[in-house]
């Protein structure tokens, strides 16, 4: 299984790709099929250079689904021997930081000591 992480400039994200992979790396690291990785450029040609044949995406809330739903189709377009599974998140980790008020959240979550209410364990402690 490879994890990817997505170099997007375009992006105002809450931590570095490499604090990202760190994170990713030490909550996969009991399983030793796990790859993080990252990536730039379309995520569907990533799939291919990496012999992929499913893309795993997953929901933070129902707002996201539209979003998804059109990558999906849209990799589909692109890659018809490529498959996507979305899968909702659990109850156990509601969303964190979601675009449309990740500048206010970020702030919170920069300026709290504990941040397990927006991250998971590893994350709180960046």
């Amino acid at each position: 299984m490879i994890v990817a992480v997505a170099l997007n400039i375009r992006k105002n994200i809450l931590f570095t790709p490499a604090e990202r992979k760190a994170m990713l790396r030490k909550l996969t690291r009991q399983w030793g099929n796990v790859e993080v990785t990252e990536f730039r450029g379309l995520l569907v040609d990533f799939a291919r250079d990496q012999g992929a044949h499913i893309l795993v995406r997953g929901l933070r809330a129902i707002s996201d689904f539209e979003y998804e739903y059109q990558m999906a189709h849209m990799n589909r377009k692109l890659a018809a021997d490529i498959d996507t599974v979305i899968m909702m998140t659990g109850e156990r980790h509601p969303p964190s930081v979601r675009t449309s008020s990740r500048r206010s959240r970020c702030s919170v979550v920069r300026s709290t000591t504990s941040c397990r209410r927006w991250c998971g364990t590893s994350c709180s402690r960046r």
